[in-house]
């Protein structure tokens, strides 16, 4: 390349190794921080090992009279921790950390009622409330503690209800989702 630009790259050559050591440097400084954040929580055990290491979402049971729940929580459960990237999904057998829950209560919700003499409802709140929980397989300690997680998404109704139900469940799920793969990558 010199004898084709007329380039020297003696006298760059010093930029080029002061740039080499300053990434390594802070490629190095990354993983310090990172070993240092976890040393200095009092669950330093399972810090690590949630930051690092694999999860495990088994489906989730369902406890309540509405089918097919169980699948939508837990499929937007692994969709949301695969777009967050901070954690991997694995099987039960090789993860270090495994969710677990059971989905205790489905509930619809009148917002408002139309104005015809029938006075059907016209607007929705679903909630559904998940009891969850998150364990360290290797030292049995939680990364989530027992905690009920509820949640939430208004719907419409149109022609019906089941209609409206089935555009609101995967908000709800995923609402459900935010907030457990919150807990785990904050903990």
């Amino acid at each position: 390349a010199s004898v084709w630009y007329n380039f020297s790259f003696l006298p760059s050559l010093g930029w080029f190794a002061l740039t080499a050591f300053l990434g390594t440097l802070g490629y190095v400084a990354v993983g310090t921080i990172f070993g240092a954040i976890a040393a200095n929580t009092r669950m330093r055990e399972v810090m690590l090992p949630v930051l690092q290491f694999p999860v495990a979402v088994p489906v989730f049971k369902n406890d309540t009279v509405r089918p097919q729940l169980e699948a939508q929580v837990t499929n937007a459960i692994i969709k949301r921790l695969q777009q967050d990237g901070t954690l991997r999904v694995d099987s039960a057998a090789d993860a270090d950390v495994v969710v677990k829950g059971v989905i205790v209560k489905f509930h619809r919700e009148i917002l408002r009622s139309g104005a015809q003499e029938s006075g059907a409802a016209e607007e929705y709140r679903i909630e559904i409330t998940v009891h969850v929980e998150a364990r360290d397989r290797r030292t049995g300690k939680f990364v989530i503690k027992p905690t009920n997680i509820t949640g939430k998404a208004d719907t419409f109704v149109g022609t019906d209800l089941q209609s409206a139900d089935a555009q609101a469940l995967p908000l709800v799920a995923n609402d459900i989702a935010r907030q457990i793969v919150s807990l785990l990558v904050e903990t």
